[in-house]
């Protein structure tokens, strides 16, 4: 396998592994790391129809190093909506962001593909004030900002609305 790459390993009926090589670079060491592998909790294979919410684990075999949460609640519509992304604050800018955002693309796309649709649209959301980095990224990864949803969240925090398209 080389680095970049993904192999797939079945562990049974409660998810698979998938390895993932990637060159990482950490403050702690001087040399680049070798990352080891990207887990899924949860089958996203579910009848039509029904809601599915999967977290994906970018790990290094101990520690967690990322991690991306998605959710739609009908494979029919093509939708995601991005919950959470985060990666360890020691390994930013490497990145994994976008390789694990890479990965969710394609495993929410096997999925409503299995359903007789395809990936259309993702949706995210950041605080204004809050998540600049977060904006930042979701910008350089082709989002548009939407809508603002205002006196939302505390203070005189606003939410924005991101879109990405698939067509």
């Amino acid at each position: 396998m080389k680095l970049g790459e993904f192999s797939k390993q079945g562990v049974g009926s409660t998810g698979e592994t998938l390895s993932f090589l990637k060159a990482v670079t950490s403050p702690a060491v001087t040399s680049p790391v070798v990352v080891a592998r990207i887990v899924e909790l949860e089958p996203v294979t579910l009848p039509t129809g029904k809601p599915v919410t999967q977290t994906i684990r970018l790990t290094d075999g101990t520690q967690t190093l990322a991690t991306l949460t998605w959710f739609t609640a009908d494979p029919m519509q093509g939708v995601v909506i991005l919950l959470t992304c985060e990666v360890e604050a020691s390994i930013r800018r490497k990145g994994l962001g976008k390789e694990i955002f890479r990965k969710m693309r394609q495993i929410a796309d096997t999925h409503f593909r299995a359903h007789g649709s395809r990936l259309r649209r993702v949706i995210a959301h950041a605080d204004q004030k809050n998540h600049i980095h977060g904006r930042a990224w979701l910008t350089s990864l082709g989002f548009h900002h939407i809508h603002t949803l205002k006196y939302v969240a505390t203070g005189d925090q606003d939410i924005l609305v991101y879109l990405l398209g698939q067509d």
